[in-house]
Protein backbone atom coordinates (compact mmCIF):
# COMPACT_ATOMS: atom_id res chain seq x y z
CA UNK A 1 0.00 0.00 0.00
CA UNK A 2 2.63 2.18 -0.22
CA UNK A 3 3.15 2.13 -3.95
CA UNK A 4 2.29 5.75 -5.84
CA UNK A 5 -1.46 5.58 -7.45
CA UNK A 6 -1.17 8.88 -9.07
CA UNK A 7 -1.15 7.32 -12.62
CA UNK A 8 -4.53 6.83 -12.70
CA UNK A 9 -5.60 10.55 -13.34
CA UNK A 10 -3.92 9.99 -16.89
CA UNK A 11 -6.98 8.00 -17.62
CA UNK A 12 -10.55 7.94 -18.55
CA UNK A 13 -12.43 7.60 -14.57
CA UNK A 14 -15.42 6.90 -14.40
CA UNK A 15 -16.54 7.03 -10.53
CA UNK A 16 -19.27 4.71 -9.68
CA UNK A 17 -21.22 5.82 -6.05
CA UNK A 18 -23.06 2.31 -4.81
CA UNK A 19 -21.30 -0.25 -3.73
CA UNK A 20 -22.88 -2.70 -5.60
CA UNK A 21 -22.42 -2.51 -9.48
CA UNK A 22 -25.94 -3.95 -9.55
CA UNK A 23 -27.58 -1.07 -7.86
CA UNK A 24 -25.10 1.03 -9.72
CA UNK A 25 -28.04 3.47 -12.38
CA UNK A 26 -25.62 3.32 -15.20
CA UNK A 27 -23.49 0.42 -16.44
CA UNK A 28 -19.99 -0.77 -17.49
CA UNK A 29 -19.48 0.33 -21.05
CA UNK A 30 -17.76 -2.80 -22.83
CA UNK A 31 -16.12 -2.97 -26.21
CA UNK A 32 -14.10 -5.09 -28.07
CA UNK A 33 -11.02 -3.05 -27.98
CA UNK A 34 -8.51 -1.60 -25.95
CA UNK A 35 -8.17 -1.50 -22.17
CA UNK A 36 -11.23 -1.47 -19.51
CA UNK A 37 -9.91 -1.49 -15.19
CA UNK A 38 -12.02 -1.83 -12.66
CA UNK A 39 -10.69 -0.10 -9.24
CA UNK A 40 -13.69 -1.64 -7.07
CA UNK A 41 -13.78 -2.88 -3.42
CA UNK A 42 -14.41 -7.18 -2.80
CA UNK A 43 -17.76 -7.87 -3.21
CA UNK A 44 -19.25 -5.14 -5.92
CA UNK A 45 -19.40 -7.48 -8.39
CA UNK A 46 -16.64 -7.56 -10.38
CA UNK A 47 -16.46 -10.99 -11.41
CA UNK A 48 -20.43 -11.11 -12.10
CA UNK A 49 -20.03 -7.81 -14.03
CA UNK A 50 -18.16 -10.40 -17.23
CA UNK A 51 -21.18 -12.13 -17.78
CA UNK A 52 -22.47 -9.47 -20.05
CA UNK A 53 -19.46 -8.92 -21.07
CA UNK A 54 -19.62 -12.47 -22.67
CA UNK A 55 -22.70 -11.92 -23.48
CA UNK A 56 -22.39 -8.96 -25.51
CA UNK A 57 -19.08 -10.90 -27.40
CA UNK A 58 -20.48 -14.80 -27.67
CA UNK A 59 -18.26 -15.25 -30.07
CA UNK A 60 -14.77 -13.45 -29.04
CA UNK A 61 -12.32 -16.06 -27.35
CA UNK A 62 -11.96 -15.43 -23.20
CA UNK A 63 -8.91 -16.28 -21.35
CA UNK A 64 -9.50 -15.24 -17.28
CA UNK A 65 -5.87 -15.37 -15.35
CA UNK A 66 -6.08 -14.69 -11.85
CA UNK A 67 -3.05 -15.35 -9.16
CA UNK A 68 -4.18 -18.35 -7.69
CA UNK A 69 -6.34 -21.64 -8.01
CA UNK A 70 -9.41 -20.78 -6.09
CA UNK A 71 -10.63 -17.81 -8.22
CA UNK A 72 -10.11 -19.55 -11.24
CA UNK A 73 -12.50 -21.86 -10.48
CA UNK A 74 -15.36 -20.27 -8.92
CA UNK A 75 -15.26 -17.92 -12.26
CA UNK A 76 -15.09 -20.85 -14.75
CA UNK A 77 -18.01 -21.35 -12.45
CA UNK A 78 -19.82 -18.53 -12.74
CA UNK A 79 -19.26 -17.40 -16.46
CA UNK A 80 -19.30 -20.72 -17.65
CA UNK A 81 -15.23 -21.58 -19.08
CA UNK A 82 -13.18 -24.59 -19.58
CA UNK A 83 -10.92 -24.59 -15.85
CA UNK A 84 -7.12 -25.73 -16.74
CA UNK A 85 -7.35 -28.20 -14.06
CA UNK A 86 -9.62 -29.82 -16.28
CA UNK A 87 -7.29 -29.90 -19.13
CA UNK A 88 -3.91 -30.36 -18.20
CA UNK A 89 -1.24 -30.96 -20.62
CA UNK A 90 -3.93 -30.10 -23.26
CA UNK A 91 -4.98 -26.22 -21.92
CA UNK A 92 -2.60 -25.08 -24.51
CA UNK A 93 -3.99 -26.77 -27.81
CA UNK A 94 -3.71 -24.98 -30.80
CA UNK A 95 -6.62 -25.80 -33.46
CA UNK A 96 -6.18 -26.23 -37.09
CA UNK A 97 -7.13 -22.54 -37.83
CA UNK A 98 -4.51 -21.23 -35.48
CA UNK A 99 -6.84 -20.91 -32.89
CA UNK A 100 -7.00 -21.62 -29.08
CA UNK A 101 -8.41 -25.33 -28.92
CA UNK A 102 -10.18 -24.03 -25.82
CA UNK A 103 -11.48 -20.50 -26.53
CA UNK A 104 -13.16 -19.63 -23.23
CA UNK A 105 -10.36 -20.49 -20.37
CA UNK A 106 -9.68 -20.36 -16.92
CA UNK A 107 -6.13 -20.34 -15.48
CA UNK A 108 -4.26 -19.53 -12.96
CA UNK A 109 -0.88 -17.36 -13.16
CA UNK A 110 2.08 -20.27 -12.24
CA UNK A 111 0.06 -22.67 -15.22
CA UNK A 112 0.84 -19.91 -18.01
CA UNK A 113 4.14 -22.04 -18.30
CA UNK A 114 2.17 -24.48 -20.16
CA UNK A 115 1.99 -21.65 -23.04
CA UNK A 116 5.58 -21.64 -23.59
CA UNK A 117 7.13 -22.55 -26.71
CA UNK A 118 9.96 -25.42 -25.49
CA UNK A 119 11.93 -24.96 -28.30
CA UNK A 120 13.13 -21.60 -27.38
CA UNK A 121 16.68 -20.47 -25.66
CA UNK A 122 15.05 -17.41 -24.07
CA UNK A 123 11.31 -17.59 -22.85
CA UNK A 124 8.80 -17.09 -25.68
CA UNK A 125 4.81 -17.80 -26.04
CA UNK A 126 3.57 -19.97 -28.42
CA UNK A 127 1.75 -18.74 -31.21
CA UNK A 128 -1.53 -18.34 -29.69
CA UNK A 129 -4.04 -15.15 -29.20
CA UNK A 130 -7.77 -14.63 -27.01
CA UNK A 131 -9.38 -11.77 -28.08
CA UNK A 132 -10.18 -11.04 -24.72
CA UNK A 133 -8.20 -11.41 -21.51
CA UNK A 134 -9.39 -10.66 -18.17
CA UNK A 135 -6.51 -10.10 -15.26
CA UNK A 136 -8.95 -10.49 -11.51
CA UNK A 137 -6.17 -9.24 -8.88
CA UNK A 138 -3.95 -7.90 -11.15
CA UNK A 139 -2.22 -5.68 -9.05
CA UNK A 140 -1.10 -9.23 -7.57
CA UNK A 141 -0.47 -10.64 -11.33
CA UNK A 142 1.73 -7.81 -12.75
CA UNK A 143 4.13 -7.60 -9.55
CA UNK A 144 4.69 -10.91 -10.23
CA UNK A 145 5.07 -10.25 -13.87
CA UNK A 146 7.00 -7.52 -13.56
CA UNK A 147 9.11 -8.58 -10.13
CA UNK A 148 8.07 -6.06 -8.36
CA UNK A 149 9.38 -3.33 -11.41
CA UNK A 150 12.80 -5.05 -11.29
CA UNK A 151 12.39 -5.92 -14.86
CA UNK A 152 12.78 -2.18 -15.50
CA UNK A 153 16.28 -2.25 -15.15
CA UNK A 154 16.50 -6.50 -15.91
CA UNK A 155 14.18 -7.14 -18.87
CA UNK A 156 14.60 -10.85 -18.59
CA UNK A 157 12.95 -10.51 -15.12
CA UNK A 158 9.53 -9.84 -17.08
CA UNK A 159 6.86 -12.61 -17.49
CA UNK A 160 7.20 -12.80 -21.70
CA UNK A 161 3.74 -15.13 -21.44
CA UNK A 162 1.94 -12.76 -19.83
CA UNK A 163 3.19 -9.53 -21.64
CA UNK A 164 2.78 -11.30 -25.06
CA UNK A 165 -0.86 -12.64 -23.87
CA UNK A 166 -1.63 -9.32 -22.72
CA UNK A 167 0.07 -7.25 -26.25
CA UNK A 168 -1.83 -9.88 -28.70
CA UNK A 169 -5.71 -9.36 -26.78
CA UNK A 170 -7.56 -7.01 -28.77
CA UNK A 171 -9.58 -6.25 -25.30
CA UNK A 172 -7.84 -6.20 -21.76
CA UNK A 173 -9.61 -6.55 -18.85
CA UNK A 174 -7.85 -5.47 -15.12
CA UNK A 175 -10.08 -5.77 -11.90
CA UNK A 176 -8.62 -5.51 -8.31
CA UNK A 177 -9.54 -3.02 -5.38
CA UNK A 178 -6.18 -0.60 -5.56
CA UNK A 179 -4.21 0.12 -8.97
CA UNK A 180 -0.90 1.03 -7.99
CA UNK A 181 1.61 2.90 -10.35
CA UNK A 182 3.40 -0.17 -11.09
CA UNK A 183 0.25 -1.97 -12.69
CA UNK A 184 -0.73 1.07 -14.89
CA UNK A 185 2.44 1.90 -16.13
CA UNK A 186 3.40 -2.49 -17.08
CA UNK A 187 0.13 -1.85 -18.96
CA UNK A 188 0.98 1.78 -20.56
CA UNK A 189 4.35 -0.32 -22.43
CA UNK A 190 2.52 -3.39 -23.08
CA UNK A 191 -0.55 -1.58 -24.09
CA UNK A 192 1.44 1.14 -26.44
CA UNK A 193 -1.65 1.03 -29.12
CA UNK A 194 -3.86 2.06 -26.38
CA UNK A 195 -3.63 5.69 -25.03
CA UNK A 196 -6.22 6.17 -22.67
CA UNK A 197 -7.88 3.45 -20.31
CA UNK A 198 -11.75 3.66 -19.08
CA UNK A 199 -11.03 3.29 -15.38
CA UNK A 200 -13.96 2.18 -13.17
CA UNK A 201 -13.47 3.62 -9.50
CA UNK A 202 -15.10 3.60 -6.26
CA UNK A 203 -13.73 6.91 -4.45
CA UNK A 204 -17.38 7.14 -2.61
CA UNK A 205 -20.30 4.94 -2.09
CA UNK A 206 -23.65 4.76 -0.41
CA UNK A 207 -24.04 1.97 1.97
CA UNK A 208 -27.16 3.32 3.04
CA UNK A 209 -29.86 6.98 2.12
CA UNK A 210 -28.09 10.11 2.39
CA UNK A 211 -24.65 8.43 4.08
CA UNK A 212 -21.89 8.26 1.98
CA UNK A 213 -17.88 6.65 3.24
CA UNK A 214 -14.52 7.08 1.57
CA UNK A 215 -11.65 4.63 0.89
CA UNK A 216 -8.33 5.96 0.80
CA UNK A 217 -5.33 4.44 -0.37
CA UNK A 218 -2.67 5.21 2.80
CA UNK A 219 -3.10 5.58 6.47
CA UNK A 220 -1.52 9.32 5.99
CA UNK A 221 -4.51 9.72 3.97
CA UNK A 222 -7.10 8.78 6.64
CA UNK A 223 -5.19 10.90 9.39
CA UNK A 224 -5.26 13.82 7.17
CA UNK A 225 -9.42 12.97 6.96
CA UNK A 226 -9.50 13.11 10.48
CA UNK A 227 -7.69 15.83 10.86
CA UNK A 228 -10.12 17.83 8.84
CA UNK A 229 -12.85 16.82 9.88
CA UNK A 230 -11.62 17.30 13.84
CA UNK A 231 -10.75 20.89 12.84
CA UNK A 232 -14.50 21.49 11.38
CA UNK A 233 -15.86 20.44 14.65
CA UNK A 234 -16.85 17.32 14.40
CA UNK A 235 -16.54 14.31 16.86
CA UNK A 236 -14.51 11.40 14.64
CA UNK A 237 -14.54 7.82 15.97
CA UNK A 238 -11.59 6.02 14.62
CA UNK A 239 -11.63 2.02 14.59
CA UNK A 240 -8.34 0.45 13.51
CA UNK A 241 -6.66 -2.79 13.84
CA UNK A 242 -4.09 -1.14 15.19
CA UNK A 243 -2.62 -1.63 18.97
CA UNK A 244 -2.71 1.30 21.43
CA UNK A 245 1.12 0.96 22.33
CA UNK A 246 3.60 -1.04 20.80
CA UNK A 247 7.43 -0.29 21.05
CA UNK A 248 7.77 -1.84 17.74
CA UNK A 249 5.69 -0.12 16.19
CA UNK A 250 6.02 3.58 13.87
CA UNK A 251 2.48 4.01 14.01
CA UNK A 252 -0.13 3.28 16.82
CA UNK A 253 -3.52 4.34 17.75
CA UNK A 254 -1.83 6.68 20.64
CA UNK A 255 0.83 8.11 18.07
CA UNK A 256 -1.84 8.49 15.42
CA UNK A 257 -3.84 10.00 18.19
CA UNK A 258 -1.07 12.36 19.52
CA UNK A 259 -0.57 13.78 15.71
CA UNK A 260 -4.75 14.51 15.63
CA UNK A 261 -4.11 16.27 19.13
CA UNK A 262 -1.23 18.16 17.97
CA UNK A 263 -2.35 19.36 14.81
CA UNK A 264 -5.72 20.09 16.06
CA UNK A 265 -5.28 21.33 19.54
CA UNK A 266 -8.64 18.82 20.48
CA UNK A 267 -8.31 16.26 22.64
CA UNK A 268 -8.20 12.49 21.83
CA UNK A 269 -8.82 9.26 23.60
CA UNK A 270 -7.99 5.89 22.59
CA UNK A 271 -9.15 2.22 23.89
CA UNK A 272 -7.82 -1.63 23.09
CA UNK A 273 -7.64 -4.93 24.63
CA UNK A 274 -5.00 -3.63 27.39
CA UNK A 275 -7.40 -0.46 28.96
CA UNK A 276 -10.71 -0.95 27.77
CA UNK A 277 -11.81 -1.70 31.59
CA UNK A 278 -10.37 1.54 32.85
CA UNK A 279 -13.50 4.23 34.30
CA UNK A 280 -12.58 6.27 31.02
CA UNK A 281 -12.71 3.72 28.79
CA UNK A 282 -16.37 1.90 30.35
CA UNK A 283 -17.74 5.50 30.19
CA UNK A 284 -16.93 5.81 26.38
CA UNK A 285 -17.58 2.43 25.33
CA UNK A 286 -20.93 2.67 27.09
CA UNK A 287 -21.81 4.98 24.76
CA UNK A 288 -21.45 2.98 21.99
CA UNK A 289 -24.48 1.24 22.71
CA UNK A 290 -24.96 -2.44 24.45
CA UNK A 291 -26.38 -5.99 24.02
CA UNK A 292 -30.01 -6.30 26.10
CA UNK A 293 -30.75 -9.69 27.96
CA UNK A 294 -33.16 -10.25 25.41
CA UNK A 295 -29.80 -10.62 22.67
CA UNK A 296 -31.07 -7.46 20.50
CA UNK A 297 -28.31 -4.44 20.24
CA UNK A 298 -29.52 -0.80 21.86
CA UNK A 299 -28.11 1.97 19.85
CA UNK A 300 -25.96 3.84 21.62
CA UNK A 301 -25.16 7.95 21.85
CA UNK A 302 -22.31 7.74 19.46
CA UNK A 303 -23.83 5.26 16.95
CA UNK A 304 -26.96 7.32 16.96
CA UNK A 305 -24.92 10.54 16.37
CA UNK A 306 -23.70 8.39 12.85
CA UNK A 307 -27.28 7.93 12.23
CA UNK A 308 -27.82 11.49 13.23
CA UNK A 309 -25.12 13.13 10.98
CA UNK A 310 -23.15 14.38 14.20
CA UNK A 311 -20.02 12.05 13.09
CA UNK A 312 -19.23 12.44 9.27
CA UNK A 313 -16.59 9.64 10.03
CA UNK A 314 -15.77 6.23 11.27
Amino acid sequence: FDRPTDKINEHNIIDIDEYRLEFWKDSIVWKDKGVILQKLYEGAGKTESLRKLREQYPNKSFLYIAPNTKPVIEACNELGLKCYLDLKEEVADISSGGKPEHSFLGICYPSLKHFELEESLTTQMINIKWNIVVMDEIEQLLIFAVDGGGCIKNPHLNNEILRQLVERADLVVGMDARLSNLSLQALEIWRVEDKVFDIYTQSKVKPWNQRNFTIVDSTTLALEKVKEAVNQGKRVAVVSELTRTDGRAKLTLDSAMEYIEQATGKKGWSVDQKNKNTTEASRYLNELGEWTEEGKWEMGALEQDLKDGKISHI
